[in-house]
Order: C-alpha cells, then structure tokens, then sequence
C-alpha cells in the first residue's frame, strides 16, 4: 500500500512538471507569443507530452491566451481577476477557459496561425449527465491510479 502511495505521488509531481515546462515552454512561448522556435523533433515531444498529460487543444489554449492579452482586465477578458473576482478565477479558470474555448469565432480570431489537432485527445468518459455536461478526465489525472495498480 505505502509504495503504490509513493508511486502515484512521484508520477503526480513528474506530470505535473511535464504539463507546467510543456505549457510554459511550448504552448506560451512558442505558439502564443511566437518568441521561441522550436525543431521538429522537440517541438513533436511537446506537442506529445500536452497531449497525453493534459489533453488539451493548443489551438483553443493560444486562442485563449491571446485574446487575455488583447483585453487584460478590460472588457473582454476571458479570465480576468479584476473584472470577475481573484477567488472566482482561481478556483473555476477551467470553466471560464472552456466557456471562450468553445466559441469559434475566438479561434478564428486569435489563433488562426495555429493548426487544428488533427489527432483526437486522449479523454475518458467519466460521466454523461442527463440534459448536462460529459465530464471527462485527461489522462495525466487517470495515469498515476493506473501505475499504482502494476506496483502491487
């Protein structure tokens, strides 16, 4: 029990860093604000790591970032700390960052440099609600479970 409990930790803290250096590196620097310039190779490894770690789409992620810039706590801001409140935005960024995801005329807008993901992310289905939201889970919350369960 004790090493399954370590091993979901460690593999919680290593995709935790990978997720953070992913989206720092590759996602902010790279796509956002075009101040890097990646290879290929790593900017495969990135692109690689985001999709099995958070599962999410760059091009929402840069569509999203970019328009935060372009209204920063104005008006228009899609998660602004100022306009919506610090507790608000800390505790619920996710759904205010789905809510602007899902519009396409932000995409359009804001990142339209950004390929599309050609390549489905790798959710889990945790649960359909009736007349509701699916909630899923990438898989960097469901892996370290499953790394515990090969540890006994």
């Amino acid at each position: 029990m004790g090493l399954q409990i370590l091993i979901i930790a460690i593999a919680s803290i290593i995709m935790t860093q990978i997720a953070i250096f992913s989206t720092s590196i590759y996602l902010h620097r790279t796509l956002a604000h075009r101040a890097l310039s990646l290879r290929p190779a790593i900017e495969f490894v990135f692109r690689l790591a985001l999709w099995l770690v958070t599962g999410g789409d760059r091009q929402q992620w840069v569509a999203v970032h970019r328009k935060h810039h372009t209204f920063t706590d104005k008006e228009g801001d899609p998660h602004s700390p100022k306009l919506l409140g610090f507790w608000k935005v800390q505790l619920w960024n996710v759904y205010y960052y789905i809510q602007e995801a899902r519009k396409p005329q932000t995409i359009a807008k804001f990142a339209p440099d950004v390929a599309p993901v050609q390549v489905p992310t790798p959710m889990t289905v945790v649960a359909e609600l009736p007349n509701g939201p699916t909630v899923v889970a990438p898989a960097g919350v469901v892996l370290p479970g499953l790394l515990a369960l090969f540890a006994a």
